[in-house]
């Protein structure tokens, strides 16, 4: 099926990439979502964290999309506290 074993490992290689990158974007689709249709609640500057309620701060919303855009897509988070 391959021709040798580094095209076998270059074409790896490209799906464990693309994997990646669709679980990525599944889970910042699936915070949309959420959001969307009203499964958790989001508030702003209250710090809230309660899984129980499912409600939520933007912050900790705005931490957990930059967790797939940097683990998923391996995009650079950019420091905004300069």
């Amino acid at each position: 099926m391959f021709s040798s074993d580094l095209e076998k490992e270059f074409l790896m290689k490209t799906l464990r990439k693309h994997e990646k990158e669709e679980k990525g974007l599944l889970g910042i689709k699936r915070m949309v979502d959420y959001i969307d249709s009203k499964r958790i609640t989001v508030t702003f500057g209250n710090d809230d964290f309660d899984t129980t309620n499912k409600v939520f701060d933007i912050n900790v919303i705005i931490g957990t999309i930059k967790v797939y855009v940097y683990n998923g897509l391996g995009l650079e988070i950019p420091d905004t506290k300069k």
